[in-house]
């Protein structure tokens, strides 16, 4: 009887290496801040990649993470200044795109997954605008987002 239980557990072992699994962030949970991964293009003025940072920073229920599988919120932003044909500038633009960090894996492979949730193009004049703007629109769409879902966890898991 044991040897046949060793070789079913084996091959059930065997299968479960073989599916292929799917995990979304935070890894590890915690519930209690909204975390965020922000990349920046190297194409980015510093001002805009700085001014994004700080004022994500700067909210108080959010908390910056820096491998994006502890995240609840993934954003990318690709800044550039805007130049007209003559050289003059006119302002800056920036697109920006949020998502939900996940990762596959099969065995012991693994490798990154991100679940576009939204995608924005910001123009304007000057650099505090951009930032305004794009901190005001990630945080009154996807983390509005993360914090409901945080709290219905919360309210889920409370004693009852």
């Amino acid at each position: 009887m044991l040897a046949v239980y060793n070789i079913r557990q084996e091959a059930v072992d065997t299968a479960q290496k073989a599916q292929t699994t799917y995990i979304c962030g935070p890894l590890p949970p915690n519930y209690d801040k909204v975390k965020v991964y922000i990349a920046v293009s190297d194409a980015t003025p510093s001002e805009i990649a700085i001014g994004v940072r700080e004022r994500l920073r700067s909210l108080a229920d959010v908390e910056v993470v820096y491998t994006p599988i502890e995240a609840d919120v993934g954003i990318g932003v690709l800044g550039f200044e805007n130049t007209l044909e003559g050289g003059h500038r006119s302002g800056y633009s920036a697109s920006v795109i949020t998502y939900d960090p996940c990762k596959g894996a099969v065995g012991e492979r693994d490798w990154p997954i991100r679940i576009a949730e939204n995608h924005f193009m910001v123009t304007t004049a000057t650099v505090p605008e951009v930032i305004n703007s794009i901190v005001s629109d990630v945080d009154t769409g996807d983390l509005e987002g993360a914090r409901k879902l945080h709290a219905a966890i919360k309210k889920a898991a409370a004693p009852k």
